[in-house]
């Protein structure tokens, strides 16, 4: 008489399984939780980044409506921009004159020494105050 095979698994085929699939469960559950209930955070950034281009559009809005003439308009500007921007979304992280200068083959930023020189230009940079790695930058030049 041939013996005839058993349909089913045995106590330690299963077992086993239930082991495999707990380490596997143990190993993907701290990459589970935070994609689960952090699901909506890009849209969340996506507001952000609007909020950040908003806000510096009012700024540029500003500067094309009334453009400075010369350096005291221009700093004038400069001290006004607080103003114009909603401090609970975003916060002024640079407010500065910069100037390009030569460096070897490149440009880089460097002081505007001379205080009243209409080779430099005005940096601005908001950040978000949500966000601090979000930030938009914007240059605006003298009006010569």
């Amino acid at each position: 008489m041939i013996p005839t095979p058993k349909n089913g698994f045995t106590l330690i085929e299963l077992i086993i399984v239930i082991i495999v699939l707990g380490l596997m469960g143990a190993i993907l559950a701290p990459f589970i939780g935070p994609a689960l209930t952090g699901s909506h955070r890009p849209i969340e950034n996506l507001d952000h980044a609007t909020d950040l281009s908003a806000e510096m559009a009012k700024v540029v809005a500003e500067y094309r409506r009334n453009p400075p003439e010369n350096v005291g308009a221009m700093n004038n500007f400069r001290d006004n921009i607080p103003g114009l921007i909603d401090d609970t979304i975003v916060n002024i992280s640079f407010n500065e004159r910069i100037m390009f200068e030569r460096d070897g083959s490149q440009y880089v930023e460097g002081n505007c020494n001379p205080g009243n020189s209409l080779d430099c230009v005005l940096k601005v940079r908001l950040q978000s105050t949500t966000n601090p790695g979000e930030t938009v930058t914007y240059y605006f030049p003298y009006q010569k």
